[in-house]
């Protein structure tokens, strides 16, 4: 059973704009708005920087630890940047003493897959290259940023070259198809974010590739060599199935899978930071981070 703010939340975002309606610039016009002033811990430390031509921000606890976190921001690889999770990716720094870094990786429809992937990808290599051992790394995202994470694991698989630590999803979207039952089952009930909303950024992301290539629907892939993963998702979200297919073709391939199913959390819910479930989430995270240490 959710809380009484968490319920309060979740009818409240009834009342949110379609942003499907808009363009994607007006969009992410209205999510910079929206999230303009919401901030981390002031214990931290908020720096903006580049890698290549990446704009990223790195955010540093007090006392670091040896850990570093590559978070990838949600925004269904059109929207969103590396100042959207800042309060999601505060918390986590400051509870788990590990450097966050958040990387604002190319959007379609200017730039298509495999752009993101090649960002994140040259973002890790960066963290590795600084003389992180990836046994100290731990990679993960929400939503759009969860796909990207697992498609990041592929390619490093594909390359040869060392995985992380660790992987983290939260409400991630690994099927671009449009085909899991939860999509219909909770529409009603998913206020955090709708289908039709996705679609117009599905074509634009893929463009001519067909949608069911590994690196873009990652639950289509052959999982196996995978890192250890925390799933997080809602049960009324749309992309629930996502996760939990995701989650058993995983465990039939040999990797480690823990699967954190929210009772009547919508997609996001970490964002909404006034709900217990929110603040319970993200100490999960950490448990898994501190868990997976180096």
């Amino acid at each position: 059973m959710s809380s009484i703010r968490g319920k309060f939340v979740r009818r409240m975002m009834k009342f949110q704009p379609d942003l499907g309606k808009f363009s994607f610039e007006k969009q992410r016009n209205m999510i910079t708005f929206m999230t303009k002033y919401l901030s981390g811990p002031k214990s931290n430390t908020y720096q903006e920087a580049t890698i290549g031509d990446i704009p990223v921000l790195w955010v540093t606890p007090p006392a670091p630890s040896q850990q570093v976190m590559i978070y990838f921001h949600g925004g269904a690889y059109t929207i969103g940047s590396h100042q959207t999770e800042r309060v999601i990716a505060g918390a986590i720094a400051a509870q788990s003493g590990a450097k966050l870094l958040l990387p604002h990786y190319r959007l379609a429809p200017e730039h298509p897959f495999p752009a993101g992937l090649e960002d994140a990808l040259a973002c890790y290599r960066q963290v590795v290259a600084s003389g992180i051992s990836p046994q100290n790394i731990i990679v993960g995202g929400i939503s759009a940023g969860g796909g990207l994470t697992i498609a990041l694991m592929l390619k490093l698989k594909e390359l040869g070259e060392p995985l992380p630590k660790a992987c983290v999803l939260v409400s991630a979207w690994l099927d671009l198809t449009g085909t899991a039952p939860s999509i219909i089952e909770n529409a009603r009930y998913d206020s955090g974010i709708s289908w039709q909303t996705l679609i117009p950024s599905i074509s634009a992301y893929a463009g001519d590739i067909d949608i069911r290539h590994p690196m873009i629907s990652p639950v289509f892939a052959d999982l196996a060599g995978l890192p250890p993963v925390l799933i997080q998702v809602g049960d009324i979200e749309i992309l629930r199935d996502d996760s939990l297919q995701f989650a058993e073709k995983a465990q039939k391939a040999g990797c480690q899978v823990k699967v954190s199913i929210w009772r009547g959390m919508i997609h996001g819910w970490h964002m909404y930071r006034i709900i217990p479930e929110a603040r319970q989430a993200t100490d999960e995270i950490v448990s898994f981070i501190l868990a997976h240490r180096g």
